[in-house]
């Protein structure tokens, strides 16, 4: 099938994604197809929807380890900068891919956000890290540690 270039006839509706979305101006080219009648078949398709909504999901159930990062030690201050950031990454992660699959490039969309899900969370793990070096440099298999 020939790539699309003329302009699709659908109107465009303004939803959620189109309002707050700020990567609607990106200036990428979109890779779309063409149908046999001629207008454009765009994106997102099923699977860019189910990775959307799959994202959703996971976050708000991440909201039920509240308590688990308590007994882990961290301090309230510490988990709402957790979960604020977790929930901003998330937005405009869910935007990007939406933007991404509108131009039915969802897999290299997909590609760049398993790159900086890797680096957001080793930035995550920092909290958790802390503790356990703090905890290996005091004791080593309940003894304190001569070296430090």
């Amino acid at each position: 099938m020939p790539k699309s270039t003329v302009k699709s006839t659908m109107k465009k509706i303004k939803g959620p994604f189109e309002t707050y979305n700020l990567f609607e101006t990106m200036e990428i080219e979109d890779h779309c197809w063409t149908d046999k009648s001629g207008t454009k078949v765009s994106g997102p398709g099923i699977f860019c929807w189910i990775y959307i909504f799959y994202v959703i999901v996971i976050n708000l159930m991440s909201l039920l380890a509240i308590n688990d990062y308590k007994k882990l030690g961290l301090t309230d201050t510490q988990i709402m900068i957790r979960y604020f950031f977790q929930f901003l990454f998330m937005f405009l992660s869910v935007t990007f891919m939406y933007s991404m699959c509108k131009r039915c490039r969802g897999l290299e969309g997909l590609l760049i956000l398993v790159l900086l899900s890797f680096v957001a969370s080793l930035i995550a793990l920092a909290p958790f890290m802390n503790k356990v070096t703090k905890e290996l440099n005091q004791t080593v298999e309940g003894y304190k540690c001569p070296y430090r």
